[in-house]
């Protein structure tokens, strides 16, 4: 019989793997897909590591991670008085529409991840194309498990009538 010890990848994946994202849109479950076989080639980096010599990295990978439900939250502390802009609103990672107020504007785009991914609002030609989890693992790790977010898209030659205010 032979034992093996859980690795902290190991625990944080299996933490991870409780999210469902079986109603994506194929796409992005490709490219879930894709991220996870090079996230298993990827360890932790720690103080050997080059880039990462500097950064204290036990404080993410040593703590436990849990999956949880969206919370009901009072944003009022968080408002800037008398500030005229969208107000975006995420709560642990997801939008959180009944908080926010965007105004509609012609040539710009603010919505979920969730809805760009499923309206096809030019995500599909950008997400995951600049940069590659082959030997980054945090990035994989984003890849594979990123639940929400919010897209902002402008057209070309267009600027906002109102700044964001991103309130995650």
């Amino acid at each position: 019989m032979t034992t093996t010890e859980l690795t902290k990848k190991d625990i944080l994946l299996e933490t991870l793997s409780q999210l469902d994202f079986s109603n994506e849109p194929s796409f992005y479950q490709g490219l879930r897909k894709q991220a996870l076989s090079e996230l298993e080639n990827l360890e932790f980096p720690n103080s050997k590591t080059e880039y990462w010599k500097y950064t204290r990295l036990g404080k993410i990978i040593n703590k436990k991670y849990e999956i949880k439900k969206a919370e009901i939250i009072d944003i009022d502390a968080f408002l800037i008085p008398d500030l005229d802009v969208n107000i975006i609103v995420l709560v642990n990672g997801f939008y959180n529409k009944s908080l926010s107020h965007i105004e509609e504007q012609e040539g710009i785009k603010l919505l979920s991840l969730i809805d760009g991914k499923e309206n096809g609002v030019v995500i599909k030609n950008h997400f995951s194309k600049y940069a590659s989890s082959k030997n980054e693992i945090f990035l994989a790790i984003n890849n594979v498990f990123h639940s929400d977010g919010v897209c902002i898209h402008s057209d070309k030659n267009v600027i906002a009538k109102k700044p964001c205010h991103i309130i995650n």
